[in-house]
């Protein structure tokens, strides 16, 4: 039981654990990682911003706001850009 509780709350993981997946569109997230407070002093209205990685985009949406209506923003991750890259499909 030990080794399973350690595995579980390992800090090595490289995806997270879906135990912890609820804290991702949690509106408590804002006091501790408040998307203005961080990325305000590096976006300006009108700038192409990109969150490369972006998961669930909790950065992207706040980030595309900052940018405003005349920036643009683009959103990538491993899954789109691996499908992007990928021959279409033959079924229908």
């Amino acid at each position: 039981m030990v080794k399973f509780l350690a595995r579980i709350l390992s800090r090595d993981e490289k995806v997270c654990p879906w135990w912890l997946a609820w804290t991702f569109d949690n509106p408590l997230r804002t006091w501790l990682h408040d998307p203005q407070t961080i990325l305000g002093p590096f976006i300006a209205e009108g700038m192409t911003v990109s969150d490369i990685g972006c998961g669930m985009g909790y950065f992207s949406v706040a980030m595309a706001k900052m940018a405003g209506p005349k920036g643009n923003d683009g959103r990538a991750s491993p899954e789109t850009l691996s499908r992007q890259n990928s021959p279409p499909s033959t079924l229908s």
